[in-house]
């Protein structure tokens, strides 16, 4: 139907508050699939032309998928349309891309909640697939009763499926069933998504359970977590219970669908409706305090993290740090992916006498690490840190 696809995961892009700097990317990301070289280009305009004169007389079909911000086609390069080209994108936010050339007919789709009768089909060839009791006219009563208690709502037939297909005898679809019937662990949480996650899934695990998965929450939103490192932070943090593995553990969380695996299995992500609860539940958490960018960044610098246990700051855009704070409860610390962080203060870590896990991988670092303040340090990653010429032997 179209001579080209050009597909953008927007939400790949983390500058989601900079438009221009989203803008610039979508730009050489389509200049990239188009085989247009733009090496040494520095100039917007010339590479909005360049685009301009590929598209030019082509029927294209533009996918921008998960948008956070308003972005302006038009500056991009994108052209007006004379073949029946198409824009096709996705947002939660309420955003739209503005700049759209006037030749394109323009309309919007509101996804609503599924009907009784989608709904059922998808719960019905996910738990089918591998479980011959819903054929059983008693475990069907229920399992229709499961399907009504999921409000239509697409993600989370998905996780009470997943979860269903594995129960194995009557009594146990019908507690499944009384744990979704229950009213919500939580208040005030505005989507109703959140309300059946919170009470079905995440209630479901043993406290311990439940801190391996907070701990997820540590890892930027869409981020893919290498399991090898998952395990490391679990057992510096003396989360692993002594004979439990965190193979073990993993297998629960993913059991329950909280975690899902990547296919070549040594990654897995968390769905960015369960991270936003997560962060809900550790905001409110008695005794664990976390915090995440952008908070951290304010509270760092303001020196306000007394009380803190773990902090992250992956993919902020940082390219710096307080020269001094004090963080006497800290055990954990993601400075990942910040490639203008290029020195850290030796004097940073002096009232940081718990940390445990210190992840700079990709960082620009430069300098020798202090390491003097950390006696207690268990893991450290300097992985594709390029410009770190040598880490201290006493490490």
């Amino acid at each position: 139907m179209f001579h080209i696809v050009i597909w953008i995961p927007a939400s790949d892009f983390k500058n989601q508050d900079k438009r221009k700097s989203i803008e610039v990317e979508i730009q050489r990301c389509i200049a990239d699939r188009l085989g247009i070289c733009i090496s040494g280009i520095k100039d917007e305009e010339n590479i909005a032309n360049k685009i301009r004169a590929e598209l030019d007389g082509a029927k294209y079909l533009l996918l921008l998928d998960d948008v956070k911000v308003n972005i302006n086609l038009e500056k991009i390069g994108i052209p007006p349309n004379t073949q029946g080209s198409k824009i096709v994108y996705t947002t939660n936010f309420g955003v739209y891309p503005f700049g759209i050339p006037p030749d394109h007919e323009s309309f919007t789709l509101t996804m609503k909640r599924l009907s009784d009768g989608d709904s059922w089909q998808i719960f019905e060839d996910i738990v089918s697939k591998e479980n011959v009791l819903l054929l059983q006219r008693d475990i069907k009563a229920i399992a229709r009763q499961v399907v009504d208690c999921c409000d239509g709502l697409m993600s989370i037939i998905i996780i009470v499926a997943d979860n269903f297909k594995l129960r194995d005898c009557l009594e146990s679809w019908s507690n499944g069933l009384e744990m979704l019937k229950r009213p919500p662990m939580k208040e005030d949480i505005p989507m109703e998504a959140l309300k059946k996650f919170l009470n079905f899934s995440y209630g479901s695990l043993t406290e311990n359970e439940q801190i391996y998965f907070l701990f997820c929450v540590l890892y930027p939103e869409d981020h893919k977590i290498p399991i090898d490192c998952l395990f490391d932070c679990w057992a510096a943090n003396n989360l692993l219970q002594k004979g439990v593995p965190g193979k073990q553990i993993l297998g629960r969380l993913l059991k329950m669908a909280l975690l899902n695996e990547c296919s070549n299995k040594q990654y897995v992500t968390v769905d960015n409706v369960y991270r936003k609860a997560a962060m809900k539940i550790l905001r409110e958490h008695g005794h664990l305090k976390c915090l995440v960018a952008p908070e951290a960044n304010t509270k760092l610098q303001k020196d306000d993290c007394k009380d803190i246990h773990w902090i992250s700051l992956a993919n902020s855009g940082i390219d710096g740090l307080p020269t001094e704070v004090d963080c006497p409860n800290l055990t954990t610390l993601f400075l990942q992916n910040n490639s203008k962080l290029k020195a850290i203060s030796s004097s940073f870590f002096r009232n940081i006498g718990k940390l445990l896990v210190l992840d700079l991988y990709k960082t620009g670092l430069e300098s020798v690490l202090p390491m003097s303040h950390m006696q207690m340090l268990k893991v450290l990653y300097v992985n594709s840190c390029a410009m770190l010429k040598e880490i201290p032997f006493k490490i």
